[in-house]
């Protein structure tokens, strides 16, 4: 008999036929979304690396709204010390200038945040809109999400 303070492997189908919904992993999604500004933030620096004001220029115009300096300031300090964005100084002439990049983890995060958004293109299409030839139903099906 389990106790309730033990764990036990929940069923993955629910009495009714419908897909019972894993609450560890509902945490560990919402976790990869917690703040705002993180995804957009990954996404830019996993095209190139960039300094501060360029990054904020570059995410500006990405999203389309303005970026306060203190939020990007924030997310890029929780950011490094996740180990997700390395922070290099290099030097300018007299000065050292901060320059940023993601790191081999940032990157499996971007991959993940690009294969929720393919998965939710696709529930996204109409029903008879399915042509075979999405990532999800195509013959990409054996990549990875492109």
């Amino acid at each position: 008999m389990i106790s309730g303070w033990q764990r036990r492997k929940p069923d993955t189908i629910e009495p009714t036929g419908e897909p019972k919904i894993e609450i560890d992993a509902l945490v560990r999604i919402a976790g990869l979304f917690r703040f705002r500004w993180d995804p957009p933030i990954l996404a830019v620096l996993a095209e190139r690396s960039f300094r501060f004001r360029a990054l904020l220029t570059r995410l500006e115009s990405h999203i389309g709204e303005h970026v306060d300096d203190n939020a990007l300031t924030r997310s890029l300090r929780r950011l490094t010390r996740s180990g997700l964005v390395r922070a290099d100084n290099k030097r300018v002439g007299r000065r050292n200038i901060k320059v940023y990049s993601v790191t081999d983890t940032g990157r499996e995060h971007v991959e993940l945040y690009h294969a929720f958004i393919t998965v939710y293109e696709h529930r996204r299409k109409p029903a008879g809109a399915g042509d075979r030839t999405c990532c999800v139903h195509g013959p990409q099906r054996t990549q990875a999400f492109p």
